[in-house]
């Protein structure tokens, strides 16, 4: 499974994918056959179902308790910096992170943590968690995020815009402007997207009006 399709089925940004396999929540394939064919890396099936069936299983049964919200607008109190998913994520699986699991017809098919609902008290008493990149120098880290990771990371909610590349002060390429006979940087997903540095820049500078709700109830 490649971290663009996980990422859509799980609901973390794909940093968030690239901590967990760092931290060995997830494997990376080593079949030098499939990552040939596929050109990127890509995850294990074994490990990505072993995970999917670890949130599902400690998942607390029946309806949320007052107090709660979904985990990624909980998380909008943590900024100016990467978000810890991967901390976090670990700490749901392991019963550190009381969360529900939206059991509604209606969200169902949504990605898996979007239907994660955890109390705002206890995802307070977790924010110290951190996860460092420099920890990591052997890991091919992907340079650039997506618009929509730029925003969560930014705390920023709506729908993506391609306004956000100017407020960085890039200029953000098109899919049109990239030839298809580059070769892809070895990363876990090749895309044109914003520098990580000048999403992390920006969270430094900037509070959201998300970010700040959070913080102050």
């Amino acid at each position: 499974m490649t971290p663009s399709t996980l990422r859509t089925t799980l609901g973390l940004p794909h940093y968030g994918i690239e901590q967990l396999c760092c931290l060995g929540t997830l494997e990376r394939e080593t079949d030098e056959a499939i990552v040939y064919l596929r050109r990127t890396w890509s995850l294990t099936s074994g490990s990505v179902a072993e995970c999917n069936d670890a949130i599902v299983r400690r998942a607390t049964s029946g309806k949320p308790v007052s107090g709660t919200a979904r985990i990624g607008t909980a998380a909008r109190r943590i900024g100016g910096r990467l978000k810890p998913w991967a901390p976090l994520l670990i700490a749901m699986m392991s019963g550190d992170l009381q969360f529900w699991l939206l059991p509604d017809r209606r969200s169902r098919d949504w990605p898996l943590l979007r239907r994660a609902m955890v109390r705002r008290s206890d995802l307070m008493k977790l924010e110290h968690l951190t996860f460092c990149r420099t920890d990591y120098p052997l890991f091919p880290f992907s340079p650039t995020m997506s618009l929509t990771d730029a925003r969560d990371m930014l705390n920023l909610g709506g729908a993506p815009t391609h306004s956000l590349a100017s407020v960085l002060g890039e200029d953000r390429p098109t899919a049109a402007s990239v030839s298809s006979t580059q070769p892809k940087p070895n990363c876990l997903e090749s895309r044109v997207g914003l520098s990580v540095a000048s999403v992390l820049a920006a969270s430094n500078r900037l509070i959201s009006c998300g970010e700040i709700s959070e913080r102050t109830g």
